[in-house]
């Protein structure tokens, strides 16, 4: 069994799709664990004033719930999700993010992070 203090993931919400890595460390070196990338057009979704689609945040929030069994050994510090331009973007992007949703389907806090930051 894998010591969950070795356990890290990192989830991305992006504009076409989702990604969550699950990794370990082993004596310094990083062996990947899980890997689970859909592509779900979330930008598709986007209208002229810039809202997201009822269908576009059901899309995202039935892909979210494929990634929580893999979270469930993993120490929430040990997680981060970031959310990028589609919910940069996105004039409810609190709505698909917090009322229902990302952050309670997946048990820990998302991040929308700046332009620059995803480009870093």
């Amino acid at each position: 069994m894998l010591s969950a203090l070795s356990l890290y993931a990192a989830i991305d919400l992006g504009s076409n799709s989702f990604h969550m890595l699950v990794v370990r460390e082993v004596s310094g070196s990083i062996q990947i664990v899980e890997r689970i990338k859909r592509k779900l057009r979330l930008a598709a979704g986007l209208d002229k004033n810039n809202h997201l689609s009822i269908e576009a945040m059901t899309r995202g929030w039935e892909c979210l719930k494929l990634f929580p069994e893999q979270l469930q050994d993993i120490p929430s510090e040990q997680i981060r999700v970031v959310a990028t331009a589609t919910l940069r973007l996105a004039a409810n992007a609190a709505e698909f993010l917090f009322t229902f949703t990302a952050q309670q389907i997946l048990g820990c806090p998302v991040n929308v992070i700046s332009g620059e930051e995803e480009a870093r």
